[in-house]
C-alpha cells in the first residue's frame, strides 16, 4: 500500500471497542420486531455502541440532511438517490382475543366482514392492503377504530371483540405478550418488504458498513422466538 492510500484510507472500525451512537429511523412496527434482538446482539458484539431511534414523518429528509444514519422503510418507498438493502418480507394475519367466539373455526370472509375492525394508519391517510383487495371485489369492511400505532391494536384486540389484520412478524411477537389468537385472513393479501436505507455519502464509511451488515444479519432472525 502506498503512502497516499495510507493517509487517505478510512480508519478501521472495531465494534468490540468502538464507542459510537447511531441514530436510526423506523416506524413502531419495525421497532417492535427488531429492537429487542438488535439490543441483545449489541450487548454481545458491540457493548459500547448505543442507539437512538426516531420515527415518522420525515425520515427521507433526515437521511438527506445526515441527521440520521439509516432508516428502515417499505421497499419501493424511497427515491432512487438513496442506497438501500432489502431486509425481509412480511405477510398478514388476523388477531382476535383468546376465547373470541370466531376463534374456534376457520375465519370466513362473511364472518370477517361482519366484525368490527381496528385499522392501523401510521400516516393518518385512508386505505390499506386489506381495503384495496376488498374494493377490488366490490366489498368493504367496518373500520370501527383507527389508530396511528401498531402497538395499540394488539392491546385493544386482546380486551375486546374487535379484529385487526396485522403484519405477521409483529402479531407473533404480540401473541407472546397478550391474550391473542392468530387466524389466517380469508382473502389473499400481498406481502410487503422492509429495506434499510442510507445516504450514498456513507457507502464506504467503515462504521456505517458495519451497522448495515449488523442490522441485516439480526433482521434475518427477528421472527425467531427468544429462548428464556
Amino acid at each position: 500500500m502506498d503512502l497516499q492510500r495510507v493517509v487517505t484510507s478510512e480508519p478501521a472500525f472495531d465494534p468490540k471497542t468502538a464507542r459510537r451512537l447511531f441514530t436510526v429511523g423506523m416506524a413502531d412496527y419495525a421497532q417492535a420486531v427488531l429492537l429487542a434482538p438488535l439490543l441483545r446482539e449489541l450487548q454481545r458484539q458491540a457493548p459500547n455502541i448505543d442507539l437512538s431511534v426516531v420515527t415518522f414523518p420525515n425520515l427521507e429528509e433526515m437521511l438527506d440532511a445526515g441527521s440520521i444514519d439509516a432508516a428502515l422503510l417499505l421497499k419501493g418507498a424511497l427515491e432512487a438517490s438513496f442506497s438501500t438493502r432489502a431486509l425481509f418480507d412480511d405477510g398478514f394475519v388476523c388477531m382476535v382475543r383468546k376465547g373470541h367466539p370466531n376463534a374456534k373455526a376457520k375465519l370466513t370472509l362473511e364472518t370477517y366482514l361482519s366484525m368490527r375492525h381496528v385499522l392501523v394508519a401510521p400516516s393518518g391517510s385512508p386505505g390499506s392492503f386489506v381495503d384495496t383487495e376488498l374494493a377490488r371485489r366490490g366489498l368493504e369492511r367496518r373500520i370501527a377504530l383507527r389508530v396511528s400505532s401498531f402497538l395499540v391494536a394488539p392491546i385493544v384486540v386482546s380486551e375486546t371483540d374487535f379484529i385487526s389484520t396485522a403484519p405477521e412478524r409483529l402479531a407473533r411477537r404480540m401473541a407472546r405478550r397478550f391474550s391473542l389468537h392468530l387466524l389466517t385472513p380469508p382473502l389473499r393479501l400481498p406481502s410487503f418488504g422492509l429495506c434499510l436505507a442510507w445516504h450514498p455519502r456513507f457507502d464506504d464509511d467503515p462504521a456505517h458498513r458495519w451497522l448495515r451488515e449488523f442490522v441485516a444479519r439480526v433482521s434475518d432472525q427477528s421472527d425467531t422466538p427468544h429462548a428464556k
